[in-house]
């Protein structure tokens, strides 16, 4: 009886050992045998071509085909690059691997490379509907006694990308206010939307007009507005 035995090598050298019969007449041979590694041979990156919008993120995973036909997940194992970085950022850090974070509007391509093998995808930023795009000032009343303690409120409505659509502006958007022209005080350097609307009360002692500008925080959004200040109400001629 020939006796066949089975073994699993791992990459490397392996020796096969086959006998025939038994006792002083079997016959026995052996071979070594050279055992290698299934190699990488292409690498797909998913989803294929996703959108993000700006100031979110979108999870890309990739998995590995060997040239023994096996596939395995590579996420953590690959090294991630978005060739747009200003469009596009993806993460090589660790439990975020893979991660894609909307920038800016537009397409970048994200690569996945391990052992000189690389594949990619293309994803797509789309406007925030949530960004804000513009804003509008308006100082009730805008005109007011130059006594110090005569306030208007000044209040900044801050429109999203696409209202139509659902676009809101968080609540707690830091707007910030300055006097940009004559002499006044504010009430807060800053305050924070509720339901798109953040507002500060101004105060002057100094008879004449002045400007307040608001500008949404970290960005160039904002608009301003004109007032005017007073010694006697029967002196305002100008009113808006």
């Amino acid at each position: 009886h020939t006796r066949r035995h089975h073994h699993r090598f791992e990459a490397g050298l392996g020796g096969i050992t086959a006998a025939y019969g038994s006792g002083p007449s079997a016959v026995t041979g052996a071979a070594t045998v050279t055992v290698t590694s299934a190699t990488l041979q292409s690498i797909a990156v998913a989803p294929a071509n996703p959108s993000v919008n700006q100031n979110a993120t979108v999870q890309l995973t990739a998995t590995g085909t060997y040239s023994d036909s096996s596939q395995k997940d590579v996420t953590t194992q690959v090294t991630w690059k978005s060739l747009d970085g200003g469009v596009a950022a993806v993460s090589n850090a660790a439990g975020s691997q893979g991660l894609v974070s909307g920038v800016a509007q537009g397409q970048a391509t994200v690569q996945a490379s391990l052992s000189g093998v690389q594949g990619g995808t293309t994803v797509t930023v789309t406007a925030d509907p949530n960004a804000p795009v513009s804003a509008t000032v308006v100082a009730q009343p805008n005109v007011i006694l130059d006594d110090g303690s005569d306030g208007t409120q000044i209040a900044v409505t801050v429109q999203p990308a696409d209202a139509s659509s659902g676009g809101q502006i968080p609540d707690g958007t830091q707007v910030d206010f300055v006097v940009s022209q004559g002499s006044a005080n504010l009430s807060a350097a800053s305050a924070t939307t509720v339901n798109g609307v953040a507002s500060v009360t101004a105060t002057t002692t100094a008879a004449g007009g002045f400007t307040v500008t608001a500008t949404v925080h970290g960005t160039e959004i904002g608009n301003s507005a004109q007032l005017y200040a007073v010694a006697d109400f029967s002196d305002a001629l100008v009113t808006t």
